[in-house]
């Protein structure tokens, strides 16, 4: 599913809630029972991968800085999980 933007909110409402749901939703896969580490490794890759996807979607309204920083943050838990995945 897409995002959805709440048009009566600011941008950083929007980017905060949408955020929340990511992280929630990767910590959710760490925490299901019964998944193997793999599959949970793989789940929150994909969140991640959606988060730096949501970072660009509205990278016009972020100060270069912050997007940067954001950006290096996740890219970077993105290459550590691939490292894990790797050694499995």
């Amino acid at each position: 599913m897409g995002y959805v933007f709440n048009q009566e909110r600011s941008v950083a409402v929007n980017l905060t809630r949408l955020l929340t749901e990511q992280v929630e939703g990767a910590l959710r896969a760490l925490e299901k029972p019964g998944a193997s580490q793999e599959e949970a490794i793989h789940s929150v890759r994909k969140q991640v991968k959606k988060i730096r996807a949501l970072f660009r979607l509205v990278r016009s309204e972020l100060n270069k800085k912050t997007f940067r920083r954001e950006n290096a943050h996740y890219r970077s838990i993105g290459h550590r999980l691939s490292r894990l995945r790797a050694e499995r």
